[in-house]
């Protein structure tokens, strides 16, 4: 392979890696919110007056 081809396709290995970590990036985000919303949830049913209304 030429010094050309062999950058250019180190070029776009580097495109679809960063393109990747940018996906990951936001499935990651997406994964937090879920989770944070799930914890608020969680605290919302074990506050004591909820458990009140359970008894």
């Amino acid at each position: 392979m030429r010094q050309s081809d062999l950058q250019e396709r180190v070029q776009v290995l580097e495109d679809e890696l960063a393109l990747m970590g940018s996906m990951i990036d936001t499935q990651a985000r997406k994964f937090e919110a879920a989770l944070a919303e799930l914890e608020n949830r969680l605290k919302g049913q074990t506050k004591p007056h909820a458990q009140e209304k359970m008894k």
